[in-house]
């Protein structure tokens, strides 16, 4: 069948309709075109295409006919099945053009307030290989649902494999590989949101496992960079805020839904080097600000509602060959104003809190080191505090406890103080100083010393007892000993080198500062004998000795006076049930030069009665002789004088009184040559007398 041909140039050909016949109450005639069968080849093609023309070449439309108030009719297209041999494809393929535009292909659902849908599907394979595919191949392949020109949402893209029993088809987003250039980009973008409060998410979720065996695992989900030379960057962060805050970036392990199961970690690990290379470093920091504060860094553990706490750990790797990496805790440095603070410290607790622990590691040679260490000022260094609200122990397991600061060169080296609290209500905290107990033959020392200085004078050395109503004691006290002598006390003043004096040693008790005070006392005992037959200790002062002059003074003297009575002096034995002890005031013996003299000299006085000079000896029991009093010259060549004299007085001389209870004897020595005198001479009357007696006569000889 053939439309008709035009002749002229302008005049169409004739048209050819096939239509079906038409019906007024039922279906309306059918129109099939159908190729011929055969018995034992193929059937015969159905072929519809337009005639081939210089110019634009006649369309083929396939549509059914439209209805008012049912559905339209349906649009097959579909190749016969077959039994053992592959069954026929469907082509659809617009023309080439040599130099033009090649024609576009379009399938369109229809248009509606309910919109037609498109179904593009392969075959679904009986067997248990899936070998048939669904392909969308171009130079460039676009998936995008249309534009919504009112209020409503456009459309969404769901790419996903069908479900199965067995295992579910994978999804694959991949720009191809390159030869020669760079390879594409694969870009997943959420559409931006003007009126909308909350932007576009993007999702990347694995598939979850409802299996009940709790072995089984959830999917993972991997994002990594590509490999090269140098691998590629791996960049995740939130969205820039245009006039509010930048978006957060949390990652975090998945939650455990089970009592017995374990909440999933989170690993953040730089990359592994080879040979020679350094490996990846991992840089955690808050973001930057210009004219604010700059983002914090809070590293912390999980919290638990009914157990503990997750732990922070902070820890460099081992090493086998090199030193393992340092850990620095350091805040940024501050040009203009003071830098930050570095704070450790552990949470408060009903109970107990935690401690805080700072503890090098152990040497098989050398333990590790801990400094701590103030910063330097060009004003003022930083401080080191430590500081306890119980108690502070410094202490060490072997090696020793050094409290200093540090040297100088051009600066005083700084002070160290070492002091308790005040307290409003109670007692201030005590210092001890003591050396640990040993059991070796001798104890640990003690030493407390000023430093040394190549300049002039030494530094000073001051132990005080503290302020108060009534000043606090100093007691220097040696040690008991438990089985033998106790250890002994020396208070030494320094050598003196070259021409220079040995220094002073002062011991000075404290003055008086009100009017009816009185200044303290200086006391110097030796030790109690407490057992037995033990005697008490000994006191010895004595002057410094001297090799080429003089050797050093004794004096006791007591305290001046400005307005009063000045202090007395006196050297007086303890009583005792046995027998008191003697006193005794001599001076030394000498080889080759005179011994020291004794003087015993009362003061002067310019207004007063000067003081009188009394030596009396002590009084005994009924049956036994009273306590004698002998003053004796020295023996010699000429043995020494005895002389007894007064005073002169510019109305009367002074008078000497010689008395005895009993006898009366003024003897001189016995002398080989001759005997020595006895003088008594005045300025006035000389009267010798004899004492009364009721029962017999008192002589005289003379």
């Amino acid at each position: 069948m053939t439309g008709g041909r035009a002749t002229a140039a302008a005049a169409e050909g004739g048209a050819l309709s096939l239509n079906g016949g038409t019906s007024v109450g039922g279906v309306g005639g059918a129109v099939n075109i159908v190729s011929g069968s055969s018995g034992s080849a193929s059937s015969g093609k159905v072929s519809i295409a337009s005639s081939a023309a210089t110019a634009q070449t006649g369309d083929i439309s396939l549509h059914t006919g439209a209805s008012s108030t049912a559905t339209s009719g349906s649009i097959k297209l579909a190749t016969g099945s077959t039994e053992d041999a592959r069954a026929g494809d469907i082509s659809v393929a617009s023309g080439s053009s040599a130099t033009g535009s090649a024609g576009d292909v379009r399938i369109a659902a229809g248009s509606s307030p309910e919109g037609g849908s498109v179904f593009v599907s392969s075959g679904v394979s009986s067997g248990e290989s899936k070998t048939a595919e669904l392909s969308l191949t171009g130079e460039n392949v676009r998936l995008a649902t249309f534009d919504s020109i009112d209020a409503s949402s456009s459309g969404a893209i769901k790419v996903a494999t069908g479900s199965a029993r067995g295992a579910t088809g994978d999804v694959v987003l991949s720009s191809g590989d390159s030869t020669s250039n760079r390879a594409g980009d694969v870009s997943l973008y959420a559409g931006s949101s003007r009126d909308s409060a909350t932007g576009a998410s993007v999702t990347i979720e694995a598939g979850m496992s409802t299996s009940k065996d709790l072995s089984s695992t959830g999917g993972s989900v991997a994002v990594k960079s590509g490999n090269g030379p140098t691998g590629g960057d791996m960049s995740v962060s939130g969205g820039a805020g245009t006039v509010g805050a930048g978006g957060n970036v949390r990652i975090a392990g998945g939650e455990s839904s089970r009592m017995s199961g374990e909440g999933g970690a989170v690993e953040i690990e730089g990359g592994s080097a080879q040979g020679d290379m350094i490996g990846g470093a991992v840089s955690i920091q808050g973001g930057e600000s210009t004219n604010s504060v700059g983002g914090g860094l809070q590293l912390s553990g999980g919290s638990s509602a009914l157990s503990d706490s997750g732990s922070v750990k902070l820890s460099s790797q081992d090493s086998s060959k090199g030193m393992s990496g340092e850990i620095s805790i350091k805040t940024g440095a501050s040009t203009s104003s003071t830098s930050g603070d570095v704070i450790i410290a552990t949470g408060d607790a009903q109970e107990q809190s935690g401690s805080i622990r700072i503890a090098p590691g152990s040497g098989e040679e050398v333990g590790g080191s801990v400094l701590v260490e103030s910063g330097i000022g060009s004003k003022q260094s930083g401080s080191v505090r430590i500081a306890s609200i119980g108690e502070l122990t410094l202490e060490s397991t072997a090696g020793d406890v050094s409290l200093r600061t540090t040297a100088r060169t051009s600066t005083p080296s700084g002070d160290v103080v070492i002091s308790t609290g005040d307290s409003d209500t109670e007692a201030a905290g005590a210092i001890l100083l003591a050396a640990g107990a040993s059991k070796s033959d001798i104890g640990a020392s003690t030493t407390i010393r000023a430093g040394a200085t190549s300049g002039v004078i030494g530094g000073e050395l001051s132990l005080e007892g503290g302020l108060g109503a009534r000043g606090g004691d100093v007691t220097l006290r040696s040690g008991d000993g438990t089985s033998g002598v106790g250890g002994s006390v020396a208070i030494e003043a320094g050598k003196g080198a070259g021409v220079g004096d040995g220094s002073s040693v002062t011991v000075k008790a404290g003055s008086a500062m009100n009017s009816d005070g009185t200044s303290g006392a200086v006391s110097i005992s030796g030790g109690d004998g407490v057992h037995g037959t033990s005697s008490g200790g000994t006191v010895r002062i004595s002057g410094g000795n001297s090799i080429d002059k003089d050797g050093g003074n004794l004096q006791l003297s007591g305290g001046a006076s400005s307005e009063q009575v000045s202090g007395s002096v006196s050297v007086v034995s303890q009583s005792a049930s046995a027998g008191s002890g003697a006193v005794s005031v001599a001076t030394g013996s000498a080889t080759t030069g005179s011994s020291g003299s004794i003087a015993v000299v009362s003061g002067n006085s310019a207004s007063g009665q000067a003081g009188g000079i009394k030596l009396v000896a002590g009084n005994s029991g009924s049956t036994l002789p009273g306590g004698s009093i002998a003053i004796a010259s020295g023996e010699g060549a000429i043995g020494g004088s005895v002389t007894v004299a007064t005073g002169s007085g510019s109305t009367s001389g002074g008078k000497i009184s010689v008395a005895a209870t009993s006898k009366l004897a003024l003897e001189t020595s016995t002398s080989l040559e001759e005997s020595n005198e006895i003088a008594v001479s005045s300025g006035g009357a000389v009267s010798i007398s004899s004492g009364n007696s009721d029962e017999s006569l008192s002589l005289i000889h003379i």
